[in-house]
């Protein structure tokens, strides 16, 4: 499946909510039973070294769909929502007004003949500095 990346706004410090849709090659549904993994890094897309933010680094967050939070969802249509945390949404340079973040979503899953499959979903996330925006 191809990429695809999206764009969100959000205010530094906030709890801003992912939302997009899971599907295969085929453009078929992938919902939690479907999938083996999603793991999710956000980084720091304006750091010359694209630094991981909040310890974000492949976390795995499918488990959160049975679990006890509600951080990530998948419903019957394979839409999701990812409630970042407020840490996920801090401004490292305090000199830039907006700071571009990036939330990738790894999915993993099995075709119908058992081979793996990956995909990426990429959200870029401004980041508005509350002390810089007006």
């Amino acid at each position: 499946m191809a990429e695809r990346i999206e764009v969100v706004d959000a205010w530094e410090k906030t709890s801003p909510i992912l939302t997009g849709q899971l599907v295969d090659e085929d453009g078929a549904a992938l919902t939690a039973t479907d999938l083996n993994s999603v793991l999710f890094r956000l980084y720091n897309l304006d750091d010359s070294t694209q630094a991981i933010i909040n310890s974000r680094s492949g976390v795995e967050v499918l488990k959160d769909v049975v679990g006890s939070t509600d951080e990530f969802t998948i419903d019957n249509a394979g839409m999701f929502r990812m409630k970042m945390q407020v840490s996920d949404n801090v401004i490292s340079d305090q000199t830039r007004s907006v700071e571009r973040h990036q939330a990738e979503f790894i999915l993993k899953w099995d075709d119908n003949d058992g081979a793996e499959r990956q995909s990426s979903i990429y959200i870029n996330v401004n980041v508005r500095n509350a002390a810089k925006v007006t």
